[in-house]
């Protein structure tokens, strides 16, 4: 899952931080006091959040582009079937047509023809 990969990820840089603070600490000679690393804890808990929610706010807004792609595609697959549908009733409409018109010019032979024959 990509969510859980990107939380991992965060994790390692908000613990990869607070490592250095602690070197930092180390280095210097000066001791973390007890209320500094609760501080630090709180900080790096506090922007684990925020890059969790702006991960899932990511995640919901290609969502919703996924759903307007998605949406468009059907609206263009709607449009052709209705092309479709229209020009098949075109086409049916002028072949009863022509097949009329064919009756009826096979109607007036007919009666073309009794007429010569009297």
């Amino acid at each position: 899952m990509r969510f859980a990969n990107q939380e991992n990820q965060n994790d390692n840089v908000i613990d990869d931080q607070n490592n250095a603070l602690i070197q930092h600490a180390k280095t210097h000679k000066k001791k973390v006091t007890h209320e500094e690393w609760i501080r630090s804890k709180d900080h790096a808990k506090s922007l684990r959040e925020v890059l969790i929610h702006e991960a899932k706010r990511d995640l919901y807004d290609k969502l919703i582009q996924k759903q307007a792609e998605q949406e468009e595609q059907n609206q263009r697959r709607l449009k052709l079937m209705y092309e479709w549908e229209d020009r098949k009733q075109v086409e049916e409409t002028l072949e009863k047509e022509k097949q009329l018109k064919k009756k009826e010019r096979e109607r007036l032979f007919k009666i073309q023809k009794k007429e010569k024959a009297f």
